[in-house]
């Protein structure tokens, strides 16, 4: 059962693009905005979403690239540098899918580059399901430890995510597509659009983001 405390947020790129920042409801806390995909590929509402997030203020924003098989830390530093800098609650996160599957090696690169780059962040996560760990073989990774999970289940009746074997609770569940294949859900000046909720209230994110989460 989703508990309506937990805090909400939404994910958006050129597929839902923010329409009006000012439009989005204020218990929208998290912000999560798709940066790069591959090697060669830069989502063209990234800085519009960066520029708009930053003015609206939430309390978490992450900027995620969509994985591909190839250089993980190549990748890394390529969305890190097409991101800019990084303001204290923003951080960059893999978002590995089925569709595109790539291995433990690439998102152990990925990670590791970042923490080279000193983008490393307390409330570093990964996204990824149950099933596609699974499609890995449920390699052990010992980096899980310090990455929360922001997984998905859709149309779960109020499930959560299953959890891959590497964690051992999640972060944020990506609980609906805003309706094509989970259950409906649209933000005021977005439209329909990917929509998550951490897990726990608003003061435990923001104790997540600070560093002080116990």
């Amino acid at each position: 059962m989703i508990d309506p405390t937990w805090a909400k947020g939404i994910d958006v790129s050129h597929h839902d693009p923010v329409k009006s920042f000012g439009d989005i409801p204020p218990d929208i806390v998290m912000f999560a905005a798709k940066a790069s995909q591959g090697s060669d590929f830069t989502d063209p509402t990234l800085a519009a979403h960066r520029t708009g997030a930053r003015a609206r203020g939430f309390d978490l924003v992450a900027y995620y690239h969509v994985c591909e098989p190839g250089d993980g830390a190549a990748d890394a530093e390529r969305c890190a540098n097409i991101v800019g800098p990084l303001a204290p609650n923003e951080c960059i996160v893999a978002d590995s899918e089925r569709s595109a599957l790539v291995d433990i090696g690439y998102l152990e690169a990925f990670y590791a580059r970042l923490k080279q780059l000193g983008l490393a962040k307390p409330f570093d996560h990964y996204y990824g399901s149950a099933g596609v760990m699974s499609l890995m073989g449920n390699p052990p990774w010992s980096r899980a430890a310090r990455l929360g999970l922001w997984a998905p289940r859709y149309k779960s009746a109020g499930v959560p995510p299953k959890l891959p074997p590497q964690w051992s609770d999640w972060k944020i569940w990506q609980w609906t597509d805003g309706g094509q294949m989970g259950d409906p859900y649209s933000c005021p000046g977005v439209g329909p659009c990917d929509a998550s909720r951490f897990h726990g209230p608003r003061s435990a994110l923001q104790a997540w983001v600070s560093g002080t989460a116990t």
